[in-house]
């Protein structure tokens, strides 16, 4: 009974819909809780808990043997990791949490990537899976600003500053979606090194993405209808 719903948890996200579910995830964790985090509706464990729903989809969509042990692998770190953030015990390892979420991001983009161009087939839910990891891509801008921030001490200054007292998410995935999107309004700025590259990265992706990706896809489908034809 429990493996045959693990397998049609699996089939579902393997299946083109699953683009769907995804987007609605994404599109939560990317504009929706950083306003709930703002009013204070939700907190760290919501947060937490969303993330680790996003690298849970990860395993499930992985179909490659090496890519099942590493999303399996990074999510169970990642659970141990704030198990023991949020135990009683005085030791916890943020950084490493953030290392490790980064790592699961980028294996969930691999992962989704493989996805999309399988097949070589274009439909709407591929463009939507396409528009799933530049949503990824501002994920992880969130996660390189945090671990930034928490090697040299900060990496954001202006109408907002990064403490240690409040949520620094909804603040990071703002300032992550703006440079990726290119817009840019100047309220808050890079003071360091390696967020300006982290904002250059950003912007850099921004305009490739599109350009490279999409296009491959499109392009790729077409001469899939030409080769079936």
């Amino acid at each position: 009974m429990i493996l045959d719903s693990i397998k049609k948890i699996k089939k579902f996200w393997l299946s083109d819909t699953s683009f769907i579910s995804l987007l609605i995830v994404l599109l939560c964790l990317n504009f929706i809780v950083p306003v709930l985090i703002d009013a204070e509706i939700i907190g760290e464990y919501s947060l937490n808990a969303i993330y680790l729903f996003l690298f849970l989809i990860g395993i499930f969509s992985s179909d490659h043997l090496w890519f099942k042990v590493l999303t399996i692998s990074f999510f169970l770190l990642q659970v141990i990791l704030r198990f023991i953030r949020f135990s009683d015990s005085d030791t916890e390892f943020y950084f490493w949490e953030q290392v490790v979420i980064l790592m699961n991001l980028i294996l969930l983009i691999i992962v989704n990537l493989k996805l999309l161009f399988r097949d070589k087939e274009i439909t709407y839910y591929r463009i939507i899976g396409a528009v799933n990891v530049y949503l990824m891509l501002g994920l992880i801008g969130v996660s390189l600003l945090e671990i930034i921030h928490l090697v040299f001490g900060n990496s954001l200054e202006g109408s907002w500053k990064p403490d240690e007292e409040t949520l620094n998410f909804p603040n990071f995935i703002y300032y992550s979606m703006t440079s990726l999107t290119t817009v840019g309004y100047g309220d808050l700025i890079p003071i360091n090194a390696a967020a300006r590259m982290t904002s250059v990265f950003l912007s850099a992706v921004g305009i490739l993405y599109p350009a490279v990706v999409i296009s491959n896809l499109i392009s790729t489908g077409m001469a899939k209808k030409k080769e079936d034809q």
